[in-house]
């Protein structure tokens, strides 16, 4: 079993915090948008907890959007001390103009073109439930890492990057 220690963080509320232990236990990955401060900000909560995949937003070039949060770390090796304490990126996924429903002029439509990390991130859980679907014997851990080892890098590189983490999702 996979535990979060964050009460003495005060991340989350014990409840939650319960919730997020059952899951994980079962092998649920817990996918979150990283968060939309930019560059070299630290990841939203639950972001910050360890074992949650974090994701960024990138647009249509495969550029970096300018509002997603990345990593503080600039080298793999640091950049795996602290994501034992959950302060890192790890994958990108497409984030800038996704049609989506919306408050519009205090009403609800449903073509509003909307930017962030969490719609990079509801595309990344997307691609876990189709693999899940494809391969239902998996383990979340081999869904992960399936997922990760498949990320595509603009260079080919297979490399951590502290702007892309492991590169962008697959789709």
């Amino acid at each position: 079993m996979c535990e979060l220690h964050l009460a003495s963080r005060g991340i989350m509320r014990p409840a939650l915090l319960a919730a997020f232990n059952r899951g994980m236990a079962h092998g649920v990955i817990f996918v979150v948008g990283a968060g939309n401060g930019g560059a070299v900000t630290q990841p939203m909560s639950p972001g910050t907890n360890p074992g949650i995949l974090v994701v960024g937003s990138e647009g249509r070039t495969g550029a970096v959007s300018p509002f997603s949060t990345t990593s503080i770390a600039s080298d793999i090796t640091t950049a795996q001390a602290l994501d034992a304490s959950g302060s890192e990126i790890h994958l990108v996924a497409p984030g800038e103009e996704i049609l989506g429903g919306g408050i519009t002029e205090g009403r609800w439509v449903s073509d509003v073109l909307q930017s962030g990390t969490s719609g990079a991130s509801a595309l990344v859980a997307g691609q876990l439930a189709l693999m899940k679907q494809r391969w239902p014997g998996a383990t979340g851990n081999q869904l992960l890492f399936s997922l990760l080892r498949n990320a595509i890098q603009p260079q080919g590189t297979p490399v951590w990057d502290p702007r892309r983490g492991f590169g962008a999702v697959d789709l």
